[in-house]
């Protein structure tokens, strides 16, 4: 991909309202300064080959005053390889339609791995979700963090994250499901 820098020189800032067939596109040159040592003229980068045609085919680019300053080969940056990858994926998807039965069964495959994952050998008050019940009868819940405390909460009871951001509203959610967090401190 080739990324191309226009310069607009005698300007330090300039929006540029450049036709391009019935429709005008704004180009803002920036970054000029006038100083006692001399003129930087306002520029504009792109690597986007639509901008760069409508610049090149513009008049201010065929009188002059806007001109080539530098040109350079770059690799496509990882934004452009994301959209193609997301694009290949879109594509994916369509041709393979899913089911609800194939839902059903990654859920099913998903809650059989965290279950084998946080059962513990010989207690039989063990959930799979890592939570026991305490002698007061409140449910203890092990939590490393707590966006931990958040989840389960948001999973388990139809919590919102925006519920749930203050530590009083925390609080208040654990107090009336009867539970308790272990593994840190709130």
């Amino acid at each position: 991909m080739i990324q191309k820098t226009y310069a607009i020189t005698s300007l330090v800032d300039w929006k540029a309202q450049i036709s391009a067939g019935k429709a005008k596109v704004i180009v803002h040159f920036t970054g000029g300064a006038i100083t006692a040592y001399g003129i930087t003229p306002a520029e504009y980068t792109t690597s986007n080959p639509f901008f760069q045609h409508v610049i090149e085919n513009s008049d201010y680019f065929k009188n002059g005053r806007i001109t080539l300053l530098r040109e350079a080969e770059v690799a496509d940056d990882a934004s452009t390889k994301a959209r193609k990858e997301r694009e290949e994926e879109r594509k994916e998807q369509t041709e393979k339609p899913v089911t609800v039965a194939d839902e059903r069964r990654e859920d099913e495959q998903t809650s059989v791995e965290i279950g084998d994952a946080n059962a513990t050998d010989g207690d039989a008050d063990a959930v799979s979700d890592g939570e026991t019940d305490s002698d007061d009868g409140k449910t203890v819940v092990e939590a490393s963090c707590r966006e931990d405390v958040v989840e389960y909460l948001k999973t388990n009871f139809d919590y919102t994250a925006t519920q749930l951001r203050t530590k009083g509203a925390l609080m208040q959610a654990l107090t009336e499901h009867n539970l308790v967090v272990v593994g840190f401190e709130l």
